[in-house]
């Protein structure tokens, strides 16, 4: 019997099976794809594309999962609705996977009313067919924020494990599926405070009823192995339980029963759908019938995501189309990937550990320099880590010097000499050995891309660029285009022939790059080579990265270290001597509102003079300052903060943190800004903006533009921690989730540092009565 993993039995489809439908897991719309997040998106892209070139019929979908409550929280603190808020960042998103150069056939929206139709079709069948039951359960409820807590937003220490960061619905350290209620310690992200459990009424799928008919189905899957087989069956062997399927929300898919009106479904019920809904509009507009893509088994499902979405996709998501029972095809393989870390540890937006899409569309290195060095380092079997040495040895060494020189080298000199892609002369027995290696390690090649082994794959292209560049240094053609111009025919006509075999086997890898490269000979990609294809004086496909540039790069982003600030010498030229302090604080637990602040924050509202505050000179001195430096028409933070109090009579209500600095800030008239700690990158300085500058407003979604000679409060990454006196950043906003924070209490030319002093120690005193933890000052002077 054939390997079912066989290249050929993988593009020689029997009579009921013709095409492939490649998935990758849906990228959550609220964040910004790490680098790590990449990896199923850019492998799922290269194995399509393989799929393409070999004729195979195949389509590659996707789509932005929306739903839930974050998505509800962002959009109210934009003032928009959820539509608007996700329409935006699905577009903005989709920027960046096409700067990536990948290519989805349909990249769509779980919003859509595809997968709301279809989610609630695929209850309704399962519902009718017994495998879903209504009951009251407890759930963890924010006494805070008044509501209920989905399973993402309550943290806590695992029960398994013990890993302190467990989320409410699975471990990521041990990746066990959990409830909330088994939370050890449990804490809500939205508020910090501590859960209470509440009761409320919810639906269930039977997955214990379920996991007989999953069970059978992965083990039926010959083909699979490691941790998609035994992963699954491991947790059906401990037993499983139901699983609720809908969530106390308002954004979301609207569940079709009575008494359920207020509610939606559970995010993970309706994203896994969101393949199907996706594959919907897409069949729609072109003319294509979903049924042969979903339904009868004539298409095989291969899904592409990380370890951690190993058990919704093969018990949850499985489950749900089998208590269905509508012919929905099944998955057929699950290429999953361990963790491609950053220095050790896993990347993380709030830590500020790692690089981000966003960061990388910034950079220099062209998109298809990043894909390689992600396939030639998927973390198949183990997790991997990223270096910035790591994809300097890459493009220097990899693509510069084998691929790059290999290319560079024959297609130059071919030009040169030729003109064209010549006939052969002679052939000699090491001209026929090298294309024989060569065609055998572009076999091995392509059956490593069908066996989902991606990084093999990009081992062994350079492997057979190594063939290509052994060849062409043995064969001398410098040599013989003076002695023996038809052996040098022979040569440029066999390199040519590995060249282009290397740079269509790359093309899945590098699609704009190689697509280039071949156009020097008169090709696209999956064109034949023929002899006499005229041929065009080639460049460098890539630049070299020198060690000055990596260094900078490992400095921008060595993510969350200890507060630095870089004395303010080097601005004096200017003639700013604006003193500061800054201070560090960790270790602390912010809560949005107690009664004690309240009380203390109107009994020294009661004791402050507005009038008396606003008349100081130092007050006016800011004005002069966002005047000539924080360009801008809006008040100083001060001046904002006491006509806020004029107008409201009462301080706003922000979070703990920020209500005891706004209180010393008003009493005070001096600025002051808190910055979540792990956002910033690097060293703070106060600078002279030269306008390349990142930054959104506080409450912002989109940049503003920082303009030439305003002065600011940056970090080595680039981003404007705040305008000086006037704006902060919303990157860098505390809120209930902060544990540690770096503070920046702002003097001027009317007031000294003994002040800033003597203020600095009396509010973090209080901060940290408030807040707890410790507090340090960094700076003064």
């Amino acid at each position: 019997m054939r390997d079912p993993m066989d290249l050929m039995d993988l593009y020689d489809f029997d009579e009921h099976t013709d095409r492939i439908l490649v998935t990758c897991a849906l990228p959550y719309v609220n964040n910004v794809p790490h680098l790590g997040n990449m990896v199923p998106i850019v492998s799922a892209d290269v194995y399509a594309r393989t799929l393409k070139m070999k004729g195979t019929k195949a389509i590659y979908i996707c789509a932005t999962d929306e739903h839930g409550t974050r998505t509800e929280k962002e959009a109210a603190k934009a003032g928009v609705d959820e539509e608007t808020y996700c329409k935006t960042l699905h577009e903005r998103m989709l920027a960046i996977f096409r700067w990536f150069n990948v290519d989805f056939t349909h990249f769509g929206r779980t919003s859509g009313p595809d997968n709301h139709r279809l989610t609630q079709e695929l209850f309704l069948k399962a519902d009718a067919n017994g495998y879903v039951f209504e009951d009251e359960i407890v759930q963890l409820y924010d006494p805070v924020e008044e509501m209920f807590l989905p399973d993402t937003y309550v943290l806590g220490t695992c029960p398994n494990c013990g890993f302190t960061e467990a989320k409410g619905d699975q471990c990521d350290q041990c990746a066990k599926l959990l409830d909330p209620l088994e939370l050890i310690e449990p804490r809500s992200t939205v508020s910090g405070a501590t859960p209470v459990q509440r009761s409320t009424r919810h639906l269930f799928i039977k997955l214990d009823a379920l996991a007989p008919r999953i069970k059978d189905w992965i083990e039926a899957q010959g083909h699979w192995e490691g941790i998609i087989r035994n992963m699954p069956l491991g947790w059906i062997g401990e037993g499983m339980r139901p699983r609720a399927i809908t969530r106390d929300l308002r954004w979301g898919v609207k569940v079709p029963r009575e008494g359920f009106e207020g509610k939606v479904f559970y995010v993970w019920f309706d994203a896994p759908i969101g393949y199907i809904g996706a594959t919907a509009e897409w069949a729609r507009g072109a003319g294509e019938s979903l049924e042969d893509w979903w339904k009868g088994g004539r298409a095989r499902l291969v899904h592409f995501l990380g370890k951690d979405n190993v058990p919704f996709h093969t018990l949850m998501w499985p489950g749900t189309l089998l208590a269905a029972d509508d012919g929905w095809n099944m998955p057929w393989y699950i290429a999953s990937n361990e963790y491609l870390n950053y220095e050790g540890g896993q990347f993380s937006k709030s830590q500020n550990r790692g690089i981000f899409s966003n960061d990388v569309v910034e950079m220099a290195f062209p998109a298809d320099a990043w894909r390689f060095f992600i396939v030639a380092n998927r973390p198949e079997k183990r997790d991997a880590d990223f270096s910035f040495e790591e994809l300097q040895g890459v493009i220097n060494t990899s693509l510069l010097g084998n691929i790059g020189n290999l290319v560079n080298r024959a297609f130059s000199f071919t030009h040169k000499k030729c003109g064209e892609i010549p006939e052969a002369g002679p052939w000699t027995d090491d001209d026929r050995a090298t294309l024989a290696e060569a065609e055998a390690k572009a076999e091995a090649i392509e059956r490593a891309y069908a066996r989902f082994e991606l990084r093999q794959a990009a081992r062994l292209l350079l492997e057979l660029s190594d063939i290509g560049n052994r060849y062409f240094q043995r064969a001398e053609p410098w040599r013989t285009a003076k002695e023996d111009e038809p052996a040098c025919r022979t040569t440029l006509f066999v390199a040519a022939t590995i060249v282009h075999r290397l740079l269509n086997l790359t093309w899945p890898i590098m699609p704009e790059r190689c697509a280039t490269a071949l156009s020097w000979i008169g090709c696209a990609p999956g064109d034949p080579l023929r002899v006499g294809l005229v041929t065009r004086k080639p460049e460098y496909l890539f630049a070299r990265v020198e060690d000055e540039a990596v260094a900078a790069l490992v400095e921008r982003f060595r993510g969350a270290g200890e507060v630095r600030f870089e004395p303010l010498e080097f601005v004096k030229e200017a003639g700013v001597t604006w003193p500061c302090a800054i201070l560090e604080f960790t270790g602390m637990s912010i809560k949005r509102r107690s009664g004690g602040l309240e009380r203390w924050k109107e009994a020294r509202l009661a004791g402050i003079d507005l009038d008396a505050v606003e008349a100081q000179a130092h007050v006016s001195a800011y004005d002069a300052i966002a005047d000539g430096r924080d360009v801008g028409d809006r008040l100083t933070s001060v001046r904002n903060l006491i006509e806020i109090v004029r107008r409201q009579g009462k301080l706003p209500n922000i979070n703990a943190l920020v209500d005891v600095y706004n209180v010393f800030s008003l009493a005070e008239g001096i600025v002051m800004g808190a910055y979540e700690r792990q956002t910033i990158g690097g060293t703070l300085t106060y600078a002279v903006a030269n306008g390349t500058e990142r930054f959104i407003p506080v409450n912002g979604q989109a940049p503003e533009p920082i303009k030439p000679g305003e002065w600011v409060l940056r970090d080595a990454k680039n981003m404007v921690v705040t305008k000086v006196t006037t704006k902060q950043s919303e990157a860098a906003a505390v809120t209930t989730s902060t544990s540690a924070c770096a503070m920046c209490i702002q003097g001027n030319d009317q007031i000294g540092v003994e002040r800033l002093e003597a203020v600095a120690a009396e509010l973090a005193a209080k901060i940290v009565e408030v807040c707890g933890g410790q507090w340090r000052l960094v700076h003064l002077g």
